[in-house]
């Protein structure tokens, strides 16, 4: 009997220990809260807008085909916010461009 009265208590203590623990708040989660509002409400970065019509070399882009305007929507956010591969893309342009320059003229092929 003595054995089953502190098996109680023990199981009891537990609960209670088990019960302060689970649904005690954590006061650094409402600093988390505050800091998570504040991100979002002062996050800069965003999608600029994509053209409703738009040409290329004189044709037509199918922005309406969800697949050319998901790669256009792409190849925008990278040469927008990734600096550095925009920088590389000028060396490159200025490496390559002299050389294929004269073909694309020898081919009747515009500048643009």
């Amino acid at each position: 009997m003595k054995n089953l009265i502190i098996s109680i208590i023990i199981l009891l203590a537990l609960a209670l220990g088990i019960k302060v623990l689970t649904f005690s708040e954590d006061p650094n989660d409402a600093i988390k809260n505050n800091y998570s509002l504040n991100y979002k409400k002062e996050y800069k970065i965003f999608s600029p807008p994509l053209p409703t019509h738009l040409n290329f070399c004189g044709e037509p882009v199918p922005l309406d085909t969800f697949y050319v305007s998901e790669q256009l929507d792409r190849e925008i956010l990278v040469n927008t916010y990734w600096h550095s591969n925009t920088l590389l893309l000028f060396k490159r342009a200025n490496r390559w461009l002299p050389v294929i320059e004269p073909i694309l003229k020898e081919y009747g092929i515009p500048d643009d």
